[in-house]
């Protein structure tokens, strides 16, 4: 038999049920409004990275390490390792034949990009340790610009590739020492 207190207790329960329910969720206008501000958000974000000098000198650290990459490839595996560059990529090519002659044909293996306004401005023969040593006119050096690693691990020459941004803000240099085949970042040019 069902008393009054049980029925009320069930009662109760049931109320507390459907109003801890209507709590729990969202409505569909607090997730839009959420949506909108982080879409706003990272709209800004995606401005200011591009607009940065950071993504002039990540894609210089991008470039020295696809440079070194190349070297210690060189040794490891005997081969030339070539990369080329140009204004809005890099490209990695690697010998098909082995040991220190002249290599008759290369491989790709591996294209990379630079950000949106960021680009390799001009390159040089040299390499330019010191800041504002006869920086070469945009676009020099550019055509068949490219540095290449024989298979002990030094560069066939000495390079100096310098990367800008789109608003001439931000200037950073990569050079390539020949001896020993390394790159170095360098902030300005």
């Amino acid at each position: 038999m069902t008393t009054v207190r049980q029925m009320t207790g069930s009662a109760s329960r049931k109320a507390r049920h459907r109003r801890a329910g209507a709590q729990r969720g969202v409505t569909l206008v607090e997730l839009m409004v959420v949506l909108t501000i982080v879409g706003v958000l990272m709209a800004a974000a995606v401005v200011s990275y591009q607009n940065s000098p950071a993504s002039v000198h990540g894609y210089a650290e991008q470039v020295s390490g696809e440079l070194d990459g190349a070297r210690l490839r060189a040794v490891a595996s005997k081969r030339w390792q070539r990369v080329e560059i140009q204004a809005a990529q890099v490209s990695v090519w690697e010998a098909t034949t082995e040991g220190m002659a002249t290599p008759v044909g290369w491989q790709l293996l591996r294209t990379v990009f630079a950000p949106a306004k960021v680009s390799v401005v001009s390159m040089s023969d040299q390499t330019h340790a010191v800041p504002n040593s006869s920086v070469p006119a945009p676009g020099a050096g550019m055509t068949n610009a490219a540095v290449e690693f024989r298979p002990d691990g030094a560069a066939a020459a000495a390079a100096t590739i310098f990367i800008g941004d789109a608003r001439d803000v931000s200037h950073v240099r990569v050079a390539v020492y020949r001896a020993t085949g390394s790159a170095y970042v360098f902030n300005d040019w």
